[in-house]
């Protein structure tokens, strides 16, 4: 065990949580805590590099923020593999029946992703609980399979469609009633203003920047740092209002096509994210056949790999 400082108090941490802690940056003056999480799905690497180019951005400029940010990797055992996951969806797993069984074994007689959930409950309590009056902020960082827009998701909890609303991008909503068991509905729940931003296709670069910029503008919006003080500011800001351009502001979930391996499920090439479907329009193929449109609407996240218990969602436009 060694100590490392997170605002003005130690904390202990063990070796491999340190591996999970891409960066941490505070002067220590008062403010809030902005938590960022990539890689809780280990193929989406976008979130963890542009974390590394922000921390590094940060410390170079030596720039003035008031709280604290905290960078981590998700699941650090599947991201060294570059595999979504290794047994299990960790992005599924946050339910309080299997919370409870975490908790109540030991470390040592856990596997992979179970193991996983238990290092970053260990880190994520510490680092929340000091100290205990302060603002915390959680964005957890995500890419998909297809290509298409960068969006951002929000629950009906807090402060959490204000703040993904602050950057500028389309924002969904209802997908704590299509998916269970997640680390926003899960952080959302204790408190914390939780809220997801998936910044393009996995391996893009365009997936990177726009990342970084999201960070930045959160950064500020939640008065963390002054928008004067960032190289480039208003470039970062442009990006994203102009990846929003034209684009629905606001929609909600309103179809979940759910898939398992067995079902043999090919996804038609050639969808991206927040594309126009039509009812009946053929999507997909499983072990079944065809697989059309049940109504007209947006596509989201139509599955492109071999890991995923999501074939695709629909959602409609909302005021």
């Amino acid at each position: 065990m060694r100590t490392t400082m997170f605002g003005e108090q130690e904390i202990n941490i063990s070796i491999n949580a340190q591996k999970r802690i891409i960066g941490n940056y505070t002067n220590n003056q008062e403010g809030p805590l902005l938590i960022l999480m990539g890689a809780i799905h280990g193929n989406e690497p976008a979130g963890v590099k542009a974390l590394q180019t922000v921390f590094h951005q940060l410390k170079q400029c030596n720039l003035p923020i008031s709280g604290e940010m905290i960078g981590l990797i998700g699941n650090l055992e599947a991201f060294s593999k570059q595999k979504r996951f290794l047994s299990k969806d960790l992005n599924r797993q946050w339910g309080l029946d299997n919370l409870k069984r975490i908790n109540e074994t030991p470390k040592n007689q856990l596997r992979e992703e179970d193991k996983e959930q238990k290092e970053l409950l260990e880190i994520l309590g510490q680092i929340i609980s000091h100290p205990l009056n302060r603002r915390v902020i959680l964005m957890d960082l995500h890419t998909t399979s297809a290509d298409g827009v960068a969006y951002s998701i929000a629950t009906s909890m807090g402060n959490s469609r204000t703040l993904a609303e602050s950057l500028g991008v389309p924002v969904i909503m209802g997908f704590d009633k299509a998916i269970s068991g997640t680390t926003l509905n899960y952080f959302s729940g204790l408190g914390l203003e939780s809220f997801c931003f998936e910044a393009g296709q996995h391996d893009a670069e365009s997936s990177v920047t726009r990342t970084i910029s999201a960070i930045w503008q959160l950064l500020v919006y939640i008065g963390c740092i002054e928008a004067t003080e960032i190289p480039f500011f208003e470039n970062h800001k442009e990006l994203l209002y102009e990846l929003g351009e034209g684009l629905p502001r606001t929609v909600e979930y309103e179809y979940r096509h759910a898939i398992q391996p067995e079902d043999c499920f090919k996804m038609i090439e050639g969808f991206d994210n927040f594309q126009e479907v039509e009812e009946g329009q053929l999507l997909a193929y499983d072990k079944g056949g065809e697989i059309r449109a049940p109504f007209s609407g947006i596509m989201l996240m139509p599955l492109y790999q071999a890991q995923g218990k999501d074939g695709f969602f629909i959602v409609k436009e909302i005021e």
